[in-house]
């Protein structure tokens, strides 16, 4: 996999904006993932983040949840991410970053005591631990790369309502309209953002609605 020539992209655990949002460390496919996990997309020539792109795992199957777009609106910054490559491509490296880094987080220990215990001394100490670290890394990336990206069903998960409903927390907070900003975020209808809020608050994910709020 190569990166268009004008981007960084880096994939991180957790969803930083959603500090609320749990986090566990689930099985996909042959890999290790962390539940939620965002890709950060940056351009090279002003090194300030673009997008960055919110994923979640559930019952096998790995959806974009949310998009943060800094210089554009959201659906211009997925025409701009088509430009480059198909969503479900920055969805595999997604996917691939994130399956690297959990396998390298779960064998810190064992990579640093080889690079310790090592008879070698300098360079050949640190070629020993890269070649080490290729050999643990090589079967996860192999793996990776044939996880599933595409959903197996077009479905409204609890991981959608979470984050439908902070969101919206987020918008009323700061005095923004809560129902746009849940249909910008997700790229949804009105109708549609209206019935992920009907549904995150029967979920019990937002308070119940009081005469006129929406």
């Amino acid at each position: 996999m190569t990166l268009p020539q004008d981007v960084l992209a880096t994939a991180q655990p957790g969803w930083p904006h959603f500090p609320g949002v749990p986090q566990a460390w689930v099985q996909h496919g042959s890999v290790q993932l962390p539940s939620v996990f965002q890709l950060n997309v940056i351009d090279k020539a002003t090194e300030a983040t673009h997008a960055t792109l919110m994923y979640a795992v559930e019952d096998g199957e790995v959806g974009l949840r949310v998009v943060i777009s800094s210089p554009m609106e959201v659906p211009d910054m997925l025409d701009w991410l088509r430009e480059r490559r198909p969503l479900r491509w920055w969805k595999r490296w997604a996917i691939v970053g994130m399956a690297l880094d959990t396998a390298e987080r779960s064998h810190a220990a064992e990579l640093a005591n080889a690079w310790l215990m090592s008879d070698s001394d300098g360079e050949a100490a640190d070629r020993e631990h890269t070649d080490r670290r290729a050999q643990v890394l090589a079967p996860v990336y192999a793996a990776a790369l044939k996880a599933p990206v595409d959903r197996r069903r077009n479905r409204v998960t609890d991981e959608d309502l979470r984050a439908a409903a902070s969101v919206y927390l987020a918008a009323k907070e700061q005095g923004q309209p809560p129902t746009v900003a849940v249909e910008e975020t997700f790229n949804l209808s009105r109708s549609g953002a209206g019935r992920w809020i009907r549904m995150a608050r029967d979920a019990g994910h937002l308070p119940p609605t009081t005469k006129g709020q929406r």
